[in-house]
């Protein structure tokens, strides 16, 4: 399965979410002839909804997330195909204030020490490895600030980029810092799952 994630610039309120995306539903079985049903409602904690939309004859699905703890609401589309993943990626990003990776960069550079989930945001938005995200986060990882620290583990956690393997195992061994060494260590454990082959 191809995925993707699709970060949002506002953070309506939660029917105005839900409506949202249901208001781009019909345009979407229009327009590419994928029928999106909404199928399930995740509660994955106090602080995450995930609404699953789902369109059986293509193997489509669109998780609808919204985390009040980073804050960020983001899309996850998976699709059985690149260019079918494409396609609906495009439609969303027309329809829906989805924050392109270079506004998400800006944003983190001048924003971390006020508001450090702006790393989570840039790392779910970032599909493939790029310079500048890898370099933002790596700065952040060398932060004082342990608010900072735990963003840029998270963040390093969600890209799966085995670049960032090297500095989580070193927090996960040697951090002097109890709660900074255990989510080094979960994010290092979920970096690995994410790359079964090691590349």
């Amino acid at each position: 399965m191809a995925i993707t994630y699709l970060v949002l610039g506002t953070a309506p309120a939660e029917e105005e979410f839900v409506d949202l995306i249901d208001d781009s539903l019909g345009d979407l079985d229009d327009a590419l002839g994928v029928d999106l049903t909404y199928v399930d409602l995740q509660d994955r904690g106090e602080h995450l909804l995930v609404h699953v939309y789902e369109a059986p004859g293509n193997e489509v699905r669109v998780s609808v997330v919204k985390d009040d703890r980073t804050p960020v609401d983001y899309l996850a589309v998976e699709t059985p195909a690149q260019d079918l993943l494409d396609n609906v990626s495009a439609f969303f990003r027309e329809r829906l204030p989805v924050q392109d990776l270079e506004t998400l960069q800006s944003s983190a550079r001048r924003d971390i020490p006020e508001n450090p989930g702006v790393l989570v945001k840039l790392a779910i938005a970032s599909d493939e490895p790029d310079e500048t995200t890898e370099g933002i986060i790596r700065d952040a990882l060398k932060s004082d600030d342990l608010t900072v620290l735990s963003a840029a583990v998270e963040a390093a956690s969600l890209t799966r980029w085995p670049s960032f393997a090297g500095v989580l195992a070193d927090y996960y061994a040697q951090h002097p810092n109890r709660e900074i060494r255990e989510l080094a260590g979960r994010a290092l454990n979920a970096l690995v799952m994410g790359n079964p082959s090691g590349s």
